[in-house]
């Protein structure tokens, strides 16, 4: 396998944003981040995870992308 990593504790639906954010423009980590605190682009699922995740589920977020 090529440095594929299992997203634990992601819905379905946020893996598939994750894992299509870099076709949608998302070029870097930071471009994702920013999407989600700016809540631009195709990051639905994130952003909700976002909003309601605790600075801990945050920044498990952050070191996920």
């Amino acid at each position: 396998m090529d440095n594929v990593r299992i997203l634990k504790g992601y819905s379905e639906q946020e893996r598939k944003e994750l894992e299509e954010a870099k076709d949608n423009g998302f070029n870097s980590a930071f471009d994702v981040i920013y999407g989600i605190i700016k809540s631009e682009g195709d990051l639905d699922f994130i952003v909700k995870k976002y909003d309601e995740g605790s600075s801990s589920d945050n920044d498990q977020l952050a070191k996920t992308l």
